[in-house]
C-alpha cells in the first residue's frame, strides 16, 4: 500500500492507515494544531463570533468544527432562507454578499447586507426560532454550513463540547 498522497486516501483508507499507525494520529493533529494559514485564521473568527463559540473550546473542538463546516455555492439572485422557515444550519458567509429583507404589503424593505466574516442563523439556530427575514444573495456567495444533525452529533460524541454548549 502506498498512502504517500494524503489528498486522495478515502475514509476507509484512513480509519485503516489510523488503527494500524496510532501514532500518526497524533503526529497529524500535532501539525495541523500548529499550522498557522489566513484561511485558518478566518476560520477562527467566523467560530469566535458565535457567543457559544467563542471560549473555551480546545484545540480538538475548534478543529472538529471547521472541518465540519460544509461549503455551499450560491448564485446571484438565489434564496438562502425565507421568511418564518425553521433555521435548520448556522451559516458563515466566507465570500460574497447576502441581502437580508422582508417585505411588507408587496414591497421589499433591505435591512442589512451581510459580508464575508458574517454569521447567519445565530439566534434562530440556537433558539429554535423561526426566521424573520429572507435571505438572498446579491452576487455569487459562498457559504459554510454547519447542520443542525452534524451539530447535535458532535455535541453527543463530544461530552467537553456538550458541556461547554451548555454552559451557557
Amino acid at each position: 500500500r502506498n498512502y504517500n498522497t494524503m489528498a486522495r486516501l478515502g475514509y476507509a483508507n484512513w480509519r485503516e492507515v489510523v488503527n494500524e499507525y496510532p501514532k500518526y494520529l497524533k503526529l497529524l493533529k500535532k501539525h495541523l494544531y500548529r499550522y498557522n494559514d489566513v484561511k485558518k485564521q478566518f476560520f477562527k473568527q467566523l467560530i469566535c463570533r458565535v457567543f457559544y463559540f467563542a471560549e473555551g473550546l480546545t484545540q480538538d473542538m475548534f478543529h472538529d468544527l471547521i472541518y465540519k463546516l460544509v461549503p455551499k455555492q450560491y448564485e446571484k439572485g438565489q434564496i438562502l432562507l425565507k421568511e418564518y422557515s425553521n433555521a435548520n444550519s448556522l451559516l458563515f458567509v466566507e465570500y460574497g454578499l447576502v441581502e437580508v429583507f422582508f417585505e411588507l404589503e408587496g414591497n421589499e424593505f433591505i435591512v442589512d447586507n451581510l459580508h464575508p466574516g458574517s454569521v447567519i442563523n445565530y439566534r434562530s439556530f440556537f433558539m429554535e426560532d423561526l426566521m424573520h427575514v429572507t435571505m438572498r444573495c446579491k452576487e455569487n456567495t459562498r457559504i459554510l454550513e454547519l447542520t443542525k444533525k452534524t451539530f447535535e452529533k458532535m455535541r453527543e460524541e463530544n461530552a467537553a463540547f456538550e458541556t461547554r454548549i451548555l454552559m451557557h
